[in-house]
């Protein structure tokens, strides 16, 4: 297949797996917020959101690095896979303990204390898939690490499902959700030594040094990406512990996770792409980082922006009336969803470029109105401060980093890149004004189809080359199903 092909099969494989697997972790988190209540949902996603920040300290930039070196080179993985596991394991073990002296700290609950630290252990092990998922990138197998989330979150959510609807504690559902965790790593391993490589059980910690240092650099690249994006979520847990603006927001929040997928996939099957491209070639670097950037917009936005028109009975049909407080969140957070996508963009090709230097300063620059604004905001305002900070640092943080990676790259034409997109955008956003009494699942459809009319016809106008590529990617997946 040709690179286009490599990208958008990669691209449709898992995000098939990513959404079999959202609907099944939304399952289980709406029924567990329903059964435990604002304030054990709030202590569960607390500590999703804090082990998610500190344990990415954790071989820092190595599964970055993992993932670019196998894609030049696929027998790196016999010098760099067990090393970057072992190092990552140690590294979690002492994080764990940092995480249990934040929860002592705190004062927490012993219930509470202890369901934080297993969740903590849980993302810990999709950590480790992680490791996993970098070779898959590498080698463009995503329909492997489709199978892993597959297997990870359904098993999660039949277990959690089962055992809150049964009546079970926070503890309970923390430590099924721990296991789903482990079982999804122990598939990775399964599958990528079954289908993919069976690299060298070769452990040398005088080579760790080394290691450390080469991957550092791409660690903090990723470190101030998600810190950028999740601050406010923990300022937010550590402010307002135990309150139900906690759960609010974690409701809200988690919906906006749910819908990311796409744009991961997207991000790990275009990795190879733009990891082995030498500078030369039929498409320039800088042509591929605009379609990149254009499709990531073209995916999100009308993601972003139906979870924001349609706040109000997106919540109430998956939460119910109690978590009415997490309306007006969601339709901030909207905004969050597209942000990430093209964020994630810009760290997948700098990545793959080694050069991380060009986010760090937007990154830090971005970090301060966050905080500064989850501080100021969140004890009046609660939910809705977070949102604000988070959207607010997101959105400078995109506004700083896409043109200085653009310039790198070779310059990218910023109309025709956004253009189809934001007007697209605001048709769909004028179709459900309009629809605005009908039924919101009918209104919501409606719209959606008009925003993909609107950005095709604006495409085949205004920028025809582009419109042939998403054209043959259509009559792909045509002859893909004809084939099956």
């Amino acid at each position: 297949m040709t690179a286009s092909r490599r990208i958008a099969f990669g691209t449709f494989a898992r995000s098939a797996g990513e959404a079999v697997g959202k609907v099944a972790s939304l399952l289980f988190f709406v029924v567990v917020a329903r059964r435990l209540g604002e304030e054990q949902f709030g202590d569960f996603v607390f500590g999703m959101s804090l082990s998610t920040v500190l344990l990415l300290l954790a071989g820092l930039g190595m599964q970055e690095m993992l993932g670019r070196e196998v894609a030049k080179d696929p027998r790196r993985a016999d010098d760099l896979l067990w090393n970057v596991v072992v190092i990552k394991a140690l590294m979690m073990a002492v994080l764990l303990v940092v995480i249990a002296a934040v929860v002592v700290a705190q004062g927490r609950s012993p219930e509470s204390a202890a369901a934080i630290l297993i969740v903590s252990a849980g993302i810990g092990f999709e950590y480790q898939a992680g490791t996993l998922y970098a070779v898959f990138d590498g080698r463009e197998r995503q329909q492997y690490v489709a199978t892993t989330l597959i297997v990870n979150r359904i098993s999660t959510a039949a277990m959690g499902i089962g055992a809150a609807v049964a009546g079970a504690g926070l503890v309970t559902i923390a430590l099924l959700f721990t296991a789903g965790s482990a079982l999804g790593l122990v598939t990775a391993g399964w599958l990528m030594q079954r289908f993919v490589l069976q690299p060298s059980r070769r452990v040398n910690p005088r080579r760790w040094r080394r290691l450390v240092r080469a991957s550092l650099p791409l660690g903090i690249l990723g470190l101030l990406g998600t810190v950028s994006f999740r601050t406010s979520v923990v300022l937010l847990g550590l402010i307002d512990a135990g309150s139900a603006d906690v759960g609010e927001y974690g409701a809200a929040y988690r919906l906006i996770e749910a819908s990311i997928f796409i744009a991961t996939a997207f991000n790990a099957a275009m990795l190879a792409w733009f990891s082995r491209h030498d500078g030369t070639g039929p498409v320039p670097l800088a042509r591929g980082f605009g379609m990149a950037v254009k499709t990531v917009l073209a995916l999100m936005l009308p993601i972003g922006l139906g979870l924001a028109l349609f706040a109000e009975p997106v919540i109430d049909t998956l939460y119910g009336a109690d978590y009415g407080g997490a309306v007006t969140p969601l339709r901030i957070l909207g905004g969050l969803v597209v942000l990430w996508g093209v964020n994630a963009t810009i760290v997948t090709v700098l990545v793959t470029r080694g050069r991380p230097g060009v986010y760090t300063v937007p990154a830090l620059v971005a970090l301060v109105p966050n905080v500064v604004l989850s501080v100021v905001l969140i004890p009046r305002y609660g939910a809705e401060g977070a949102a604000i900070a988070a959207v607010s640092g997101a959105a400078l943080l995109v506004a700083l980093a896409a043109p200085r990676t653009g310039r790198l790259l070779g310059g990218v034409a910023v109309l025709t890149t956004v253009g189809a997109p934001l007007a697209a955008g605001a048709a769909m956003a004028l179709c459900a004004v309009v629809l605005s009494g009908a039924p919101w699942i009918a209104a919501a459809i409606a719209s959606v189809v008009i925003y993909g009319v609107a950005f095709l016809a604006l495409e085949r106008i205004f920028s025809p080359g582009d419109f042939a590529y998403y054209a043959a990617l259509g009559r792909f997946r045509r002859a893909g199903r004809a084939r099956a």
